[in-house]
């Protein structure tokens, strides 16, 4: 079946299929925007879709052929298959609709792609004023990481709205149906018959830590706590009535990141949050943060994938989901604006708070 889609707004779409029993699944659709240039960029998470995807028997963490083995995983995911999750809707219900829908009733100028676009089509994010990560964005290529980083030195603001951001690095190659069908996700070195800075494994083991980019590292899973301001005089909590030492429940959930001093973590960085959190048996740390570079862009991070899954989605409380919503309006808003350095430099305190275990 062949669907035009002349004449439509540029955004996310969700096509529902109908059965004569009154069943019915869906299939998202992207209509592409021709320009970022001026706009706030909200990528669909598509890689990471596709990675969990379970269609035929196996995703790339498991086999149903032998009750679940990581050994015995897919090494590789086609784009040419429907999303088990969510009746054909794969993560976009969960982890982005929710910012979607803010972002459109703000008034802001938007520009709508995917995770796969950003990957392959060099140039699309000159000009743009901010590129939102959504809720689950941990698959990436070695290309969009390099678009996202780009972006940011010339003066694209970045918001992390989730947690386990650019974890692993995939590779995509033609199928059947065309051009980068396919996302090849080893999770090995030995496995992987590419060698040397390509190979499909954590993009920390290819000397690119997401904490390069993010300003914080992937901590843990299955993660839950609540929410802990420790800096109420940062902008983008600006209306949200906070004080310092505010919790709000439930925003911390699924896994978690956290701000740590390394050398390699971008200076200066501002630690706005900082929440005691359970992994399993053990109990860590949690931050939320936001450092600038030198074009001026600023770079936020939530540091929980709890953000727009409790936070914007299935709200663990009104106070949460409150605070949670002012938030999000404020860094979408404040992105829109331009850099965000510029008006709003970080202040450095991340070599003297104390983020130990």
């Amino acid at each position: 079946m062949t669907v035009s889609t002349k004449g439509w707004n540029e955004g996310a779409y969700l096509f529902r299929l109908a059965a004569t029993d009154g069943s019915a699944s869906y299939v998202p659709l992207t209509v592409r925007s021709k320009s970022t240039a001026g706009k706030v960029v909200i990528a669909n998470a598509v890689l990471t879709w596709q990675a969990y995807n379970t269609w035929g028997g196996s995703s790339t963490y498991t086999s149903t052929d032998d009750g679940g083995s990581f050994s015995t995983r897919a090494y590789a995911a086609s784009f040419d298959r429907p999303y088990v999750k969510g009746k054909g809707t794969g993560k976009f219900l969960s982890y982005e609709l929710p910012v979607i829908l803010r972002a459109e009733r703000l008034g802001i100028p938007l520009a709508y792609e995917t995770v796969l676009d950003v990957a392959t089509r060099p140039g699309l994010l000159k000009g743009a004023r901010g590129y939102v990560s959504l809720g689950h964005d941990e698959y990436w290529t070695a290309s969009e990481r390099d678009a996202v980083e780009s972006a940011r030195d010339a003066g694209t603001n970045l918001a992390f709205l989730g947690a386990n951001v650019s974890y692993w690095q995939v590779r995509l190659r033609a199928g059947p149906l065309g051009t980068n069908r396919v996302m090849d996700v080893y999770k090995s070195r030995t496995a992987d018959p590419v060698k040397g800075n390509r190979a499909t494994v954590l993009f920390r083991d290819v000397g690119r830590g997401e904490n390069l980019m993010t300003g914080q590292f992937y901590e843990c899973y299955p993660a839950k706590g609540d929410y802990t301001v420790i800096n109420p005089g940062f902008f983008l909590f600006r209306g949200t009535g906070a004080v310092k030492g505010s919790t709000y429940r439930g925003v911390l959930e699924v896994e978690v990141d956290r701000a740590q001093v390394t050398a390699s973590t971008p200076r200066p960085l501002q630690v706005v949050a900082r929440s005691r959190t359970t992994c399993g048996s053990t109990s860590t740390w949690s931050t939320s943060s936001y450092y600038t570079v030198k074009s001026g862009a600023g770079v936020f991070s939530t540091g929980s994938m709890g953000w727009i899954l409790r936070g914007l989605g299935a709200a663990s409380s009104k106070r949460s989901a409150n605070f949670v919503g002012t938030v999000t309006d404020n860094v979408l808003r404040e992105m829109a604006k331009g850099p965000m350095g510029l008006s709003h430099p970080a202040v450095n305190n991340l070599d003297s708070l104390s983020l130990g275990g």
